[in-house]
């Protein structure tokens, strides 16, 4: 700090001696913001500042290299773990080469980073050590035509040719070596600040040329080329130069008394094209200076504004082409300034002991007796008026007293009329100010109840030169032009609701007719004095009585007044055209003051934000702190002078503005991933993105690169296939948890601080592996794992109906060749034996007739159980044979007719054998009922089969019998117990006389 002290007298000491410049302190619109390490920066000594290709500003500081989003700062310092962190925490230069990597200079050697991967390269110099990274301070690096780079180190200037891979090594004769700053102008001539002169040097005739050419006290600090090629040096304390490349030689622009201590400078043009510099130096640490005239425009530190240059030494500058913003570093800290951020002009009135706390800036008028136009007047609610020369950014007050004889020092409203007299309303009184000669003159006038604290809030000049005034009790005064006294001007009872007869005037309005339109708090009311009549008008939706503050006539001569949150246009006749309410943009809860700016465009402070209603788009736009506004309540005055500028009034200060020059930030923002994490682990940047199974949150941080008022960035994402629509938010975070396998595309794009988007953005493309639970091949194991167990189970089943069928065979073989044999040979015997004893013993002869008939109805049976067995006649087809051959014996032995019918589409299907062996029994028992009896004469069997289902009808013609009524035997119960057993239904259907039906239904398997 005694350092900067000792610094500022000297710089004002060298100032006073000087002449032949113009001086301005004007901050004008050239506001910063300002970052520190309270924002996050390594240190708050800057050394360099640049941007790189994907939009981000890299700041280099005393201890540490910083990234800068807009939101945030990310520090890189030197790691002695990692080999391929930066090599040195010292910043001694950032310069963004043609490739796109940037090339750090340290106080431990030279490296390159490649922005997007953050992976630091050391690039090593020849030197005392060639096989190691170089541990000296080397000086900013330099690009000519080529690519090439060139740096200076600690014993020599080496040139570095990545794409031939060789490092050329020159010394040039410019006394002790150093890392000293290196410029590759338009003409690829190298030119080096050294040893307190200026060099330029020939590398092909490796040549070195001194500016000035002998020894001399000039002390050279840096030298830039301007947007027309030209070369500037800056000095210590010998002013500017300008390099004259006909004569070889350096011609001194300004000298250093003249133009103060400087060291950094920074070539620029206004919109206008207008060239001038930014310098580092003089009594502020920063100043503009425009060469065409030998303007300085100092920007001071002061304490009451939050957006004034820090007061410190400049110590770099960096100027992004893209934009127009234009970095500032310094020993405090980083400023940004930026043509759209900070919006509005800034001024400040200078504090006086005697100021008190109501010192709002009631109104201005741009002085129309001034021939300069330079002088402007400031009102100012409690001290009067100020007089404002906008060159020097100086302030005169006006005091109450023999200066100014008034008896109140309120000014609540200021006016100019045709004739260049400013009328001020006060408390209690009326003054006009001749701005020519100083005069005066002062009058109160008669007030209906003088005790009361009657305020002149208002003043206007009609067409014909009619100056009136409104109060915030007797309403309307006119200044009778004779007397030249205010006159109260009497109102209908409707307008000022008798019998108490008060009015409160907020604001005043005169159309092209003549009549004064009021806002008052009895609603808008517009008087015309050819009439002497009033008239108050009613807004649909509003009580009356309502509140109206701001009134004003556009040019079509609409009137536009502010009623709460409401903007409401009428026509001449005061018929309401169209109302603006929240729905439509506005966000305030009580809009005051109004304007119409010289582009149709209604403007309006109020109780939050300045509004502008755009009257072609019909749409608002807001500003506030972020703008540069001094507060975000701008409730004060507004006037508008006829240069188009609007003010807008504040506590001690006020901003000021031309909307036609207003500008929008027009660039969309580029869009950039700044962090991929996956659950709580950084992804390292520019590899592939995969997520393993029990990785399931991926969290991905991305910015706007816009510096404009990057609080006011929206942001928004869509992960492609998942998300339906884009999700907007605040927040650059777009976070997914639990994500099925797949490829995935995520979507992300932004808008700027004026709503522009970056509609294209950026996309991140990355892969979720699904566990192994998901994955195809667990489902393919899955399937043949199944198909693998179904095998197995039909194998078993197959090996076990193979032993069952090699069982049943065996078993029916055994039977019919065993127990087959015995009852034939029962049979044969006992009819031997009838022969035998017929004649003997005829008693025995029925016995022997029932053992025959038995054992041939036991083998008929047992030939039945072993067709039943045999799996060779399983097949539907089988079983109908069988019972076709069955029927025709039994029933033609008794003369009864036996048909078959089956469909055509009969199925080849294999039954099991229990369904074919009930099947078969149930079969026989109908078949032997019908022909014991049922007295019929023709049986019928029907197969037929349908959806999976097996009929089959046994119908009789024979005399039927009551199913209800008749006790059923052990035949009809053993058929319906077969019929369940292989899960069938049993029918019979009959009655007396015709006839017995028996179905049975059954699924087959």
């Amino acid at each position: 700090m005694r350092r900067k002290c000792l610094f500022s007298l000297f710089c004002w000491c060298v100032w006073l001696s000087g002449a032949g410049i113009q001086l301005s302190a004007q901050n004008g619109p050239y506001s910063f913001i300002h970052y520190g390490t309270e924002q996050g920066l390594s240190n708050d000594h800057i050394s360099y500042v640049v941007r790189d290709r994907p939009g981000f500003v890299w700041v280099g500081t005393i201890s540490g290299l910083n990234r800068f989003d807009g939101r945030r700062f990310r520090v890189f310092k030197h790691d002695p773990q990692a080999s391929n962190s930066l090599p040195g925490d010292y910043i001694s230069g950032l310069k963004a080469g043609p490739d796109g990597w940037l090339w750090v200079s340290t106080n431990q050697g030279l490296c390159r980073l490649d922005p997007e991967r953050l992976h630091f390269e050391p690039v090593l110099l020849p030197g005392d050590r060639d096989s190691a990274a170089n541990d000296h301070l080397v000086g900013p690096v330099g690009f000519d035509s080529r690519g090439r780079a060139w740096v200076n180190g600690k014993k020599a200037l080496y040139c570095i040719d990545l794409k031939a891979g060789k490092t050329l090594k020159y010394q040039p004769a410019i006394g002790n070596y150093g890392p000293f700053p290196v410029l590759i102008d338009h003409y690829d001539k190298i030119w080096i600040t050294a040893n307190t002169r200026l060099y330029r040097f020939d590398p092909d005739a490796r040549r070195t040329y001194a500016y000035p050419d002998s020894v001399s006290s000039l002390t050279a600090m840096q030298v830039v080329e301007d947007h027309r090629h030209d070369i500037w040096l800056t000095t210590w304390d010998k002013g500017m130069y300008r390099y004259n490349r006909t004569a070889d030689s350096l011609e001194q622009h300004v000298s250093g008394p003249a133009l103060g201590l400087n060291r950094q400078i920074l070539p620029d043009l206004t919109p206008a094209g207008r060239p001038f510099f930014w310098v580092g130096g003089g009594l502020s640490g920063l100043f503009l200076y425009f060469p065409d005239n030998h303007l300085r425009q100092d920007m001071p530190y002061d304490y009451r504004d939050p957006f004034s240059h820090n007061g410190f030494y400049t110590t770099c500058f960096f100027k992004d082409e893209r934009t127009g913003d234009v970095w500032i570093g310094t020993e405090i800290g980083l400023e940004h300034y930026s043509p759209t951020a900070i919006r509005f002009g800034r001024a400040i009135i200078p504090v006086e002991p005697d100021f008190g706390p109501f010192n709002l800036v009631s109104g201005a008028v741009q002085d129309n007796t001034d021939p300069g136009g330079r002088r402007y007047f400031i009102g100012v609610w409690a001290n009067n008026f100020f007089a404002w020369d906008r060159h020097t950014n100086r302030f005169k007050r006006y005091r109450t007293g023999h200066e100014l004889p008034v008896m109140s020092q309120e000014v609540f409203s200021i006016i100019q009329d045709r004739e260049g007299y400013l009328w001020l309303t006060l408390t209690g009184a009326i003054a006009r100010y001749d701005p020519r000669n100083g005069k005066t003159m002062h009058q109160k006038p008669r007030f209906r109840k003088p005790e009361r604290a009657n305020k002149i809030l208002a003043a206007v000049q009609d067409r014909n030169g009619g100056i009136w005034f409104g109060a915030n009790v007797d309403g309307l005064f006119r200044l009778n032009p004779r007397t030249q006294q205010a006159e109260r001007v009497p109102l209908p009872d409707e307008v000022t609701f008798q019998p108490t007869g008060d009015l409160f005037v907020h604001t005043l309005a005169a159309d092209s007719s003549g009549r004064i339109w009021m806002g008052t708090n009895k609603g808008l009311t517009r008087y015309d004095p050819l009439g002497k009549t009033a008239r108050r008008f009613l807004i649909p939706g509003k009580p009356d009585p309502y509140d109206c503050i701001g009134v004003t006539i556009s040019r079509n001569g609409h009137i536009w007044c502010t009623v709460s949150n409401w903007l409401i246009e009428l026509d001449t006749a005061g018929k309401v055209l169209q109302t603006f309410r929240p729905e439509q943009g506005i966000r305030c809860t009580r809009g005051v003051f109004i304007v119409e700016d010289h582009s149709g465009n209604i403007w309006f402070n109020s109780d939050y934000l300045l509004h502008c209603l755009d009257i072609r788009s019909k749409t608002f736009s807001h500003y506030g702190l972020a703008d540069g506004l001094f507060s975000n309540a701008p409730t004060d005055g507004l006037s508008i002078l006829p240069n188009g500028e609007i003010i807008v009034g504040f506590q001690n200060a006020f901003n000021y503005f031309n909307p036609a020059s207003l500008r929008r930030n027009a660039t969309p923002p580029p869009v950039v991933i700044t962090s991929v994490k996956i659950l709580d682990r950084e992804h390292p940047p520019g590899e592939p993105l995969v997520l393993r199974p029990g990785e399931t949150m991926l969290t991905v941080e991305f910015a706007a690169l816009n510096f404009s008022q990057p609080e006011r960035n929206r942001y928004a994402y869509k992960l492609e296939g998942f998300d339906p629509d884009w999700n907007y938010t605040d927040r650059p975070v777009a976070i997914y948890t639990n994500l099925d396998g797949g490829e995935y595309i995520l979507h992300l794009k932004a808008c700027n601080n004026d709503g522009v988007w970056n509609e294209t953005g950026t996309t991140l493309e990355f892969r979720v592996i699904p566990p192994i639970y998901e994955r195809w091949y667990f489902y393919l194991a899955l399937i043949l794992l199944g198909a693998g167990i179904t095998y197995a189970i039909a194998r078993y089943r197959y090996l076990q109906r193979r032993r069952l069928d090699v069982f049943r065979q065996r078993l029916a073989r055994d039977l019919h060749d065993e127990m087959g044999s015995t009852l034939s040979s029962i049979r044969f015997f006992s009819d031997f034996a009838q022969t035998q004893v017929a004649g003997a013993k005829p008693e025995a002869l029925p016995v022997l007739q029932r053992i025959s008939q038995s054992a041939t109805a036991l083998s008929e049976s047992m030939q039945d159980i072993i067709w039943a067995m045999k799996n060779r006649q399983d097949h539907l087809e089988d079983i109908a044979s069988r019972m076709t051959e069955f029927g025709l014996r039994l029933l033609e032995a008794r003369g009864i007719r036996f048909k078959t019918r089956i469909d055509e589409r009969f199925p080849v299907k294999r039954l099991a054998p229990e369904q074919r062996r009930n099947l078969y029994l149930i079969f026989k028992e109908a078949v032997n009922n019908a022909a014991k009896y049922a007295g019929c004469s023709e049986v019928e069997l029907v197969f037929h089969t349908a959806n999976g289902i097996l009929t089959l009808e046994i119908n009789d013609n024979g005399q039927g019998f009551d199913p209800d009524s008749k006790e059923a035997g052990n035949g009809l119960y053993n058929m319906r117990q077969r019929a369940a057993e292989i899960g069938g239904r049993l029918e019979i259907i009959s009655a007396p006389g015709k006839g017995t039906r028996v179905v049975l239904r059954v699924k087959l398997i």
